[in-house]
């Protein structure tokens, strides 16, 4: 991947290297981050797609390494997202269920 800074809260994240299981039809994105209950998490849209679809994943640094898990919305769902206030409220409901952040990923920097 490289990232790049856009303006001061946005960034461009192109695609450079696809593994099997990327499932996505984009490689370049329009990226935001934003802190929340302890956790950081990045919102990304593509800058092509037709469609709306966007992603969410919360990340974090253990020492070398970068650790990315998927975020499920699990109170209201995505129908309850009308706004930046109504998401970041779903957002911090949903954390506090157990199934909220799942297939944790690892990449070690060498």
């Amino acid at each position: 991947m490289k990232i790049s800074k856009e303006d001061d809260v946005t960034y461009a994240v192109e695609v450079l290297s696809q593994g099997e299981s990327y499932m996505v039809d984009d490689t370049e994105f329009f990226s935001w981050t934003t802190k929340l209950d302890g956790h950081t998490f990045i919102f990304s849209q593509g800058t092509d797609s037709e469609s709306n679809d966007y992603f969410l994943y919360e990340y974090a640094f253990e020492g070398k390494k970068l650790v990315i898990q998927d975020v499920s919305l699990l109170v209201g769902g995505m129908d309850a997202v009308t706004s930046t206030e109504a998401f970041r409220e779903e957002l911090s409901a949903s954390l506090k269920k157990p199934d909220c952040l799942t297939s944790r990923l690892e990449y070690v920097k060498q």
